[in-house]
């Protein structure tokens, strides 16, 4: 795949998954999450798409960081709970086209998503996500 696609990929990817609309929902007092900290190490990445991993680590990175009170740090070891991840997949489908040139596109990913306690490596939750945009 050439530079500029990839970069292109990418560019849609993220805009893609921010357009969506899809985004972690809270039902926390704000300020509950005072003192707390949490890990959130880059995704593994099982696409053949270099730059997923990163993007989607990012984007949950962000919604992480508007809780009230809670503070990301970047070595699991030194915290006391991880948001650990693994993009399984992607895929695109044309929704549009015209004259032999894709008007518009639909990106969906597949990810699992899981909760542990690092010192234990207990999980405390794991789902596995969709999302289309």
């Amino acid at each position: 795949m050439s530079r500029r696609r990839q970069t292109g990929f990418a560019v849609l990817l993220a805009l893609s998954l921010a357009g969506c609309g899809y985004e972690f929902g809270t039902t926390v007092k704000p300020g509950a999450a005072r003192g707390l900290h949490l890990a959130v190490p880059v995704f593994h990445n099982d696409t053949f798409e270099p730059v997923v991993d990163k993007r989607v680590t990012e984007i949950v990175r962000r919604q992480f960081l508007q809780a009230d009170g809670l503070t990301l740090v970047n070595d699991a070891g030194s915290a006391p709970f991880a948001v650990k991840g693994r993009v399984l997949g992607y895929g695109l489908t044309v929704l549009s086209f015209r004259q032999g040139s894709v008007n518009e596109l639909r990106v969906t990913i597949y990810v699992g998503v899981k909760y542990e306690e690092t010192a234990t490596q207990k999980i405390l939750w794991q789902e596995s996500y969709s999302s289309s945009g």
